[in-house]
């Protein structure tokens, strides 16, 4: 959107001038993934992006989608976990679709329920397809998800997806009115000075498998870490429905590290918001593991560990992303 421009439904606001955007997210090629061009240009460019990431997974340069597709077929019990949350291309497509008549394709194009089972249609996937939506935290809730399939046996290999696009100037307007968002467009992460985080778009897709030498068939490297353990919970009760809840936090940090059964940290990443709300907790943390404040719980920390804080804040694909970029610098270690 252009920010000198104010749409008259954003009741005078001027939209918001920072952010990080993926350049060309909407460019696609339509003929590689056999759609036709009436459903690629309503398809969300949040579906597009998982699409092509998960085809640098399956298919090798020298093949096509169809062959990826039949390779992961011998995959058959292969789940796909999707996290995102933006809805902007959904009310994009609505303002379109009032101006013309409505296709079949309109009930799925922009359905985010729908980004996980497209993975799983292209790619012969025959596991779950769950898309999760828990706002910023959806990827990592839908990593959490698969290593819960990978455990129980529902699957013997997962793709995970986390997804961003930043289309509409309303959504920042909202965050921004909620004192989410730096005026000055910098994320001030345990700052004092810290005043909100700045928006970005972005993309990630991984494979777990429990069966590490099906990697030799795949088009991806060798595995890049080992999952030793994931939890979720909910803040329940605080202050307000979006504050967070230090107690709680505590108890799925806690609950995480117990299931999987470490005594030595070397880096703990933040989720980093870089607001008055979010900031005290995760510094009382990244504190507590090096050694300098109790957090109620006991917990043998037995090496310092070093804070990861990410620039980007890519809300449903943050965490993802996060842990993308900790594998690829990490190779081969525990997270």
């Amino acid at each position: 959107w252009d920010s000198e421009l104010t749409p008259a439904r954003l009741g005078g606001e001027h939209t918001i001038r920072f952010g990080t955007f993926l350049p060309d997210a909407g460019v696609f090629d339509a003929q590689a993934f056999n759609l036709p061009a009436v459903e690629a240009a309503l398809l969300d460019p949040q579906h597009r992006l998982l699409l092509e990431l998960s085809a640098e997974v399956f298919v090798k340069p020298s093949s096509s989608i169809d062959d990826g597709a039949s390779r992961s077929l011998q995959w058959h019990s292969a789940s796909a976990f999707v996290g995102a949350s933006s809805t902007d291309y959904g009310h994009l497509a609505q303002q379109i679709r009032s101006k013309s008549s409505p296709t079949a394709y309109d009930a799925t194009a922009a359905t985010l329920s729908v980004a996980s089972g497209r993975l799983s249609y292209t790619f012969g996937l025959r596991g779950p397809a769950i898309t999760v939506d828990t706002a910023c935290s959806s990827s990592l809730a839908a990593g959490n998800c698969a290593v819960g399939a990978l455990r129980a046996q529902a699957c013997h290999s997962a793709l995970v997806g986390g997804v961003n696009l930043a289309l509409l100037p309303d959504t920042p307007l909202m965050f921004q009115a909620a004192g989410m968002l730096s005026r000055e467009g910098r994320c001030k992460t345990l700052s004092a000075e810290a005043d909100g985080y700045v928006r970005a778009e972005a993309c990630g897709v991984m494979l777990l498998t429990t069966q590490p030498a099906a990697f030799g068939d795949m088009a991806s490297s060798r595995p890049c870490a080992v999952v030793a353990g994931s939890a979720v919970n909910q803040d329940g009760r605080s202050s307000a429905l979006t504050a967070p809840n230090g107690p709680a936090q505590s108890e799925v940090l806690m609950a995480a590290l117990k299931d999987a059964s470490l005594e030595q940290l070397s880096a703990l990443a933040m989720h980093g918001t870089a607001t008055p709300l979010g900031d005290p907790i995760g510094g009382v943390w990244t504190d507590a593991f090096e050694g300098q404040v109790a957090v109620g719980c006991a917990f043998p920390v037995r090496q310092k560990c070093r804070r990861l804080s990410f620039p980007l804040y890519s809300e449903g694909g943050k965490n993802l992303t996060g842990c993308i970029g900790r594998d690829t610098t990490s190779r081969g270690k525990i997270i």
